[in-house]
């Protein structure tokens, strides 16, 4: 993916907004101060350091305010699982802490290499309503905005600073130099991507201009015809012929009007259901990670969960004995059979490493139910 590389940064705080130039010499000036008064909504200070700024030009939020915070988690947990569902379990975890919910949310995050079996990640979480705000800013602006992060992404992640250093006028110089540093060594900044402009309504106006057209003719038409009678028959009939031809040209042009129009149509048709294709696949894995998690007793530990054909999941784990199996088998089951899908076991077989035969090592298959066989 091509990343956009932003002409202006922007450090927002609550008591002010930071710009930073850097386009050409890297900063060719200070940063520039616009201060936001107590309560002050964001899109009115963006709208104030937005100003006088070239048209089009490409800039990258760095949101101080964001909810961010440094997490460790199992690396085990994280193996083997494709980016989308790293993302949606990330997400999933930082949801107890940020209070946001992963629905109405989107989220940025960075990895840290594994120690001891953990794995920190640093993850910022902003509300779909303030990613809106600052999208609407920047279009008024006549700007493109790449992007939303936050400065602690800046910083090489450590689990054991849990707080973001002091983002202020005082320090902004060091915050301004980490950025420099980290455009020349450092990987792409995490941030999440604006959102796409909403598309105007697209209106098949062309039918309308075309009937106009056929009116116009059919009355032009009429008058020729009237006039036919003062003329000889040779001239009228050589009339005649140019008006049909001229019917039939309306005719075709109407023709090829209305079948663009309707190919608009089912594109955006089209384009509808994939969104909302999409939208429900999202949706679905949230909901099967919860339904794992409040599924699994104490004497069950789940070890992988992978994608299996189109549409399903395959859930992998070790238990204590075979009753707890059975157990998170049922339980999981009175989740997920209600919103329709079916949970079909897979393999149980013991290992032979404890007094009781354990520990059991077991598989099961998430599918979604046929709309015309699910209860």
């Amino acid at each position: 993916m091509n990343i956009i590389q932003p002409s202006y940064v922007f450090f927002l705080t609550a008591d002010a907004v930071f710009r930073v130039e850097t386009s050409g010499t890297f900063p060719s000036v200070g940063p520039e101060v616009f201060s936001r008064l107590p309560g002050q909504p964001l899109s009115t200070a963006l709208s104030a350091a937005f100003a006088q700024l070239p048209r089009n030009a490409a800039v990258l939020l760095l949101d101080a305010e964001a909810w961010c915070q440094t997490l460790e988690l199992p690396e085990s947990q994280l193996k083997g699982l494709s980016p989308e569902a790293l993302s949606a379990l990330i997400s999933f975890e930082a949801e107890a802490f940020s209070g946001l919910s992963s629905q109405a949310a989107r989220h940025a995050y960075t990895l840290a290499p594994a120690r001891n079996g953990l794995v920190a990640c640093r993850i910022m979480q902003v509300s779909d309503e303030d990613i809106r705000n600052m999208a609407e800013a920047s279009r008024r602006a006549h700007l493109r905005l790449v992007g939303i992060s936050h400065p602690a992404f800046l910083l090489e992640v450590d689990s054991s600073a849990a707080t973001v250093p002091d983002v202020s006028e005082g320090t902004m110089s060091a915050w301004v130099e980490r950025w420099r540093e980290h455009r020349a060594k450092g990987p792409p900044l995490p941030f999440i991507p604006a959102p796409a402009a909403p598309e105007s309504p697209r209106r098949p106006v062309f039918i309308g201009a075309a009937a106009f057209l056929l009116a116009v003719g059919i009355c032009w038409a009429v008058q020729e015809v009237g006039a036919f009678r003062l003329r000889g028959k040779e001239a009228a009939l050589a009339d005649l012929m140019a008006l049909q031809a001229q019917a039939d040209r309306f005719h075709q042009q109407a023709q090829a009007i209305r079948a663009e129009t309707g190919q608009w149509l089912q594109q955006e048709a089209i384009e509808i259901k994939q969104k909302e294709q999409m939208d429900a696949a999202r949706k679905a894995l949230g909901f099967l990670l919860h339904a794992l998690a409040d599924s699994c007793p104490d004497g069950v530990m789940l070890r992988g969960i992978r994608a299996h054909g189109p549409f399903g999941l395959e859930v992998e784990g070790w238990s204590s004995n075979p009753r707890d199996t059975d157990a998170f088998f049922v339980a999981l089951g009175e989740q997920v059979v209600p919103h329709g899908w079916s949970v079909l076991p897979g393999s149980v077989a013991a290992r032979h490493v404890l007094a009781n035969g354990g520990p059991w090592h077991f598989t099961c298959t998430l599918q979604p139910v046929p709309e015309e066989d699910s209860p």
